[in-house]
């Protein structure tokens, strides 16, 4: 049965909704010859923000629309910390490096701990911690670097064309989504058709291949805990503890050597000493470090100062440098 909406001749349609007690939300043209052809018809699920436009690959345009309802495949989102170090400027924060005051203590634990807050008060104020909620998806196999830069073209022309809504835009746009449509058929076409046709007489991967294409799966993540991380390293301890008895035979462990003379306090160490410490670090940087490795060497005066006024002589244990952070993720990894 064909339902002219937009037809006001057309009383079969509004009889027809009236029936169901259904009501018709789309009152544009959603045709490019002007007529209104795709519609949204709901019953009591109530509906805003509905919008009609053209996103260039078809005749029929684009109808979205928001409904409060969650979706089973909404990515679960994660609460991330992070600082903004590009905006450091290096001089402004080696002379605040430079200002910072000394002090004694008595031991090595409370060194350390003014030794860290000293270099975090300039760090929290040129670049504080934020939060952000983002959610991690990965990309498609068959998504190239070529796809991916005609992605962000088509953005361009987009934006483009909702600035100034040319008629010039709206054909360059429409072009370019023909054309970036068309090269994501052909990509995953043929990346899935390699795939077939590499694996002869690999029923499993075959089998693998078209499961995938017909029901795809979700990727689902699980939060990381304190909890799984230390029931990881349980399980993992274990497990090695386990293979080592039953391969390993019995033996009698050796005695350790008697220790003449105990470590009771640490040498000094001068400014050179710290700075080409320092220079030789890796830029990676862990979380557990009060200050990123990326600007050590930037502001490395003001770091081995400071490191140096606060060098730990006389203690053997330090509780701040036993703490440690474990991904559960790369532990799944």
């Amino acid at each position: 049965m064909n339902i002219h909406v937009d037809n006001p001749s057309c009383h079969s349609a509004a009889e027809f909704l009236q029936l169901l007690n259904l009501k018709q939300h789309v009152d544009v043209p959603t045709h490019t010859r002007g007529h209104t052809l795709d519609l949204v018809i709901t019953g009591s699920a109530p509906i805003s923000n509905l919008l009609v436009y053209d996103l260039g690959v078809s005749d029929h345009k684009d109808i979205s629309m928001e409904l409060p309802f969650l979706s089973p495949h909404t990515k679960p989102k994660r609460q991330i910390r992070f600082r903004n170090l590009k905006k450091i400027n290096p001089d402004t924060m080696t002379s605040d490096l430079q200002h910072l005051s000394s002090a004694n203590f008595s031991s090595a634990s409370e060194s350390v701990d003014f030794y860290n807050n000293s270099l975090r008060s300039p760090l929290d104020f040129h670049a504080p911690v934020k939060t952000r909620a983002v959610t991690f998806s990965r990309s498609a196999p068959w998504f190239t670097c070529e796809l991916r830069e005609m992605k962000a073209a088509g953005r361009v022309l987009e934006r483009r064309l909702k600035a100034s809504g040319l008629t010039v835009h709206r054909l360059a746009y429409r072009e370019h989504q023909k054309a970036y449509s068309k090269s994501l058929r052909d990509a995953r076409s043929q990346f899935y058709s390699n795939i077939i046709s590499n694996s002869p007489g690999n029923s499993k991967q075959l089998f693998s291949t078209i499961n995938h294409l017909l029901k795809p799966q979700t990727p689902s993540h699980t939060g990381t805990t304190e909890e799984q991380c230390n029931n990881f390293i349980v399980f993992f301890s274990t497990k090695i503890d386990t293979i080592r008895s039953s391969t390993l035979p019995t033996q009698t462990p050796d005695p350790q050597p008697e220790i003449s003379q105990p470590l009771c306090c640490f040498s000094e160490i001068s400014q050179r000493d710290v700075e080409g410490i320092i220079s030789k670090m890796k830029p990676s940087t862990c979380a557990l470090y009060s200050f990123p490795t990326a600007l050590a060497t930037p502001s490395l005066t003001g770091c081995s100062r400071t490191t140096e006024q606060r060098s730990c002589r006389h203690s053997a244990e330090c509780t701040p440098f036993r703490h440690a952070r474990v991904s559960f993720d790369a532990c799944r990894r």
